[in-house]
């Protein structure tokens, strides 16, 4: 059964936020007027892996493969994901690989950067070593202080010295 043969999802620009407008937008349609279960599943499926597990670019565009593979929800379900986000996070801190440019003198680069932003899986990883390294933990400016990063003010975010 193919599900997303509509142009709106495997186009070439279409946004981890056009997806989750568009399943924002059918919660407040009348109830005769919603998409199906099903397809609003398969919209939330999509978000979460190009949203936060695989978070593959900045532009946070929808993969077109992780679309179609949409036609079999099961093996969708049970693909790797923790995998394919421990690749693209781990390229996206070494040297690229298909570029034009020395890979050496963009690593270099890459590791002069004052500051660095990375999303979804890597968050995870994070987290998991203040689990298991819990002096790093001591090392944060307030170890107690539980607000997430939308709850903090900009001064809050920045570093303190």
């Amino acid at each position: 059964m193919n599900i997303y043969s509509s142009p709106e999802l495997l186009g070439e620009d279409v946004t981890v936020t056009d997806v989750l407008d568009m399943v924002r937008k059918d919660v407040k349609m009348p109830d005769d007027e919603k998409m199906s279960c099903w397809k609003r599943f398969c919209l939330v499926l999509i978000l979460l892996v190009d949203g936060v597990i695989v978070c593959s670019n900045k532009y946070l565009n929808i993969t077109p493969e992780y679309v179609k593979m949409l036609d079999d929800v099961r093996f969708f379900l049970s693909y790797l994901w923790g995998r394919v986000a421990f690749k693209t996070t781990m390229e996206r801190f070494g040297p690229p690989t298909l570029n034009d440019t020395d890979p050496i003198i963009e690593l270099k680069a890459r590791l002069r950067q004052r500051s660095s932003c990375c999303y979804g899986f890597p968050l995870a990883l994070q987290m998991l070593a203040f689990e298991a390294i819990p002096l790093i933990v001591s090392k944060l400016p307030d170890p107690d202080d539980k607000r997430g990063y939308t709850q903090m003010t900009y001064d809050d975010l920045g570093t303190k010295n």
